[in-house]
């Protein structure tokens, strides 16, 4: 029995008993499917589905080999009833399920095993390591009397904030979506606090297996929608500064740095969108998984930096600082007018405006992550002030 999870009945699912521990099948993997007769479920020969975690929807770590299909890869925009890809069909000869990576538009995914540990070398091959901290009490509090963590009550009991199993998985996967909530619905979500709860749990508490959650949480970063923009040209972050503001008093139109070169863009609006209703009529493919109308918001961005840069010190969480912020600039585009980064009021011309926007917290996020852009270690070493 497939059951039913917060979304609708699961009308069919597949038993797949290799699904479990770091072999198991993610949320929003892509598989083909080839058959030498009849495809089970219903199935079509040679086209690609997307796998919908049905059993640990319904009772957490314990059916990961519970899986159901959909035909297209947006998997928060109702359960596999809607649109669904399996029936209750048995087939005919032998089926076949393969393993291709799907790269969502504006997304990205680092090489990393599925325990999201740093890749070392033993001099002939790839190796994985983890190096995990275990901080003393006087460290933990010095810490935060100096100002680099956020003060939190470090006697705090009966923390026990895990995975949602009925909408992440606690491995590393490309382009899976790991425990990050990461949307705009309404309930309770440990994504959009100053840190995590994930951060701040293995700060107070220090389990190995804390700082692994805390760990794959920020690994999220890229995978969220629209996370990775990168200039085509060059790899790496497009400009989106156009400069200081020229003029007495500040007014005046400014003009780009020229180590930046001239501004890639001005908002997500104008990036290049994937197709929508390709293949399949009433999907929106532009960003993956996550959907165009969740999670983008930018007052529900999650907390994806929190303390793992700071205590890590990877490049690639450096990278990931860099990726969340410019991801943030594009969420709140130019001017000039209200409720963007712009105005011109009274003839003056006024630059880094955030405190007009998208809720309270939305507007905090924008003015942060404009300083991560310019100073990614004050994200890191404040604790996310």
């Amino acid at each position: 029995m497939c059951g039913s999870d917060y979304q609708a009945a699961i009308p069919a699912c597949l038993n797949v008993p290799s699904s479990t521990g770091q072999n198991a099948w993610y949320w929003g993997q892509a598989t083909r499917v080839t058959s030498s007769e009849t495809p089970v479920g219903g199935l079509t020969n040679g086209r690609l589905y997307y796998v919908y975690k049905a059993g640990s929807s319904n009772s957490g770590e314990a059916n990961t080999n519970l899986l159901a299909l959909k035909p297209a890869p947006v998997l928060i925009q109702g359960a596999p009833a809607n649109p669904r890809a399996l029936t209750l069909n048995q087939g005919s000869g032998a089926t076949t399920f393969s393993y291709p990576i799907l790269h969502a538009h504006n997304m990205a995914w680092l090489t990393l095993d599925p325990s999201g540990a740093e890749n070392w070398t033993n001099g002939t091959a790839r190796v994985t390591h983890e190096i995990l901290p275990s901080f003393t009490s006087a460290e933990k509090t010095y810490w935060e009397e100096t100002g680099t963590v956020i003060s939190m009550n470090l006697a705090q009991t009966g923390l026990g904030v895990g995975p949602s199993w009925s909408l992440g998985f606690l491995n590393y996967h490309p382009l899976g979506r790991l425990n990050v909530f990461g949307t705009a619905a309404a309930g309770p979500a440990p994504d959009i606090g100053l840190i995590t709860e994930y951060a701040a749990q293995a700060f107070i508490r220090g389990n190995p297996a804390d700082w692994t959650m805390a760990r794959l949480f920020t690994l999220g970063t890229t995978h969220y929608a629209a996370g990775a923009m990168l200039n085509e040209a060059t790899g790496r972050i497009p400009a989106l500064n156009n400069g200081p503001p020229t003029g007495p008093a500040g007014n005046g139109i400014g003009a780009p740095y020229s180590e930046l070169g001239t501004p890639w863009l001005k908002s997500l609006g104008e990036t290049v969108q994937a197709l929508e209703d390709v293949p399949v009529t009433g999907v929106d493919y532009r960003y993956g998984f996550w959907g165009s109308t969740n999670g983008t918001y930018i007052s529900h961005e999650p907390s994806f930096d929190s303390l793992t840069y700071l205590v890590f010190g990877s490049r690639d969480y450096l990278d990931l600082i860099y990726l969340h912020s410019n991801r943030a600039g594009y969420l709140l585009t130019w001017g000039p007018e209200d409720n963007v980064r712009d105005n011109v009021l009274d003839g003056n011309h006024y630059w880094g405006l955030f405190l007009n926007c998208c809720q309270t917290r939305g507007s905090a996020w924008a003015y942060h992550r404009s300083l991560h852009r310019l100073h990614p270690q004050w994200g890191a070493a404040s604790g996310e002030h």
